[in-house]
């Protein structure tokens, strides 16, 4: 390709022959030299951030009078259906996708769910961030027994009783928000006033016009300011579907 002498040699050790004879604790040194000083550049919360993975769903209607099967959503009369891709986003890249074009699977309690534990079986030491869509109390059970961390939203009008009061919040500012309270709750079904077997976490705040914000999460160890950052960082997936939508 650039008419070099063939019968031209390297003089010097290939890469792999040098490697071949280098002190493996070399390189333990320098990866802990450069985590030492990385570490230093990032909060806890930056960096727990990366262990996020946000779930959420989006409804593709492009071709949808072609389409045998599918959804119909709202109240068209036109025929047309649609197809739903539930997604789970690690920040960079789709890791998890499911495809679902039954009438029954418009509800995200039944399609979140099914892409956060078909996660769960390929990246452990994760934790998922998801939206109001999913409010079953036996699905938040299970999270939690199977020692899976999540953060989501929950409805207001949700049936609790508190078990403890951790902080009191007393309007401390949390970015946008203000802290009113940080309780560890059990919840109620809507249709059944069975409790949940499972304890979780509670953060209410409200912004400066008063709107409420329940945040819910089985993670007891972190400061409340943590879990709404991870929550907000939800918000990723919802560009990432936006981009989707300028791209299609």
């Amino acid at each position: 390709m650039f008419n070099l002498d063939p019968s031209k040699t390297v003089k010097y050790n290939s890469i792999s022959e040098r490697l071949d004879v280098m002190d493996v604790s070399f390189f333990e040194t320098v990866f802990e030299l450069f985590y030492e000083q990385l570490s230093r550049l990032y909060s806890q919360e930056e960096m727990l951030s990366q262990k996020i993975i946000r779930a959420d769903s989006t409804m593709v209607s492009e071709m949808s009078a072609k389409l045998f099967e599918g959804m119909c959503v709202g109240c068209k009369k036109d025929g047309r259906k649609q197809i739903k891709y539930t997604i789970a986003f690690d920040g960079i890249f789709p890791c998890g996708v499911e495809v679902f074009s039954r009438q029954t699977d418009l509800s995200e309690d039944r399609t979140i769910p099914e892409v956060v534990f078909s996660c769960v079986k390929r990246y452990t030491d994760k934790i998922y961030v998801f939206d109001r869509g999913v409010q079953k109390r036996e699905t938040f059970d299970e999270l939690s027994k199977e020692k899976i961390e999540f953060v989501c939203r929950l409805k207001e009008s949700s049936k609790r009783e508190v078990v403890r009061t951790m902080e009191t919040g007393n309007g401390r500012r949390i970015g946008s928000l203000f802290l009113v309270s940080d309780e560890e709750v059990r919840l109620f079904g809507t249709r059944k006033m069975k409790p949940t077997e499972e304890t979780f976490r509670l953060i209410t705040a409200v912004n400066d016009k008063g709107v409420q914000y329940l945040f819910l999460s089985n993670i007891f160890d972190l400061l409340p300011d943590v879990i709404i950052l991870f929550y907000r960082k939800r918000w990723d997936i919802e560009v990432f579907f936006y981009v989707k939508q300028i791209i299609m």
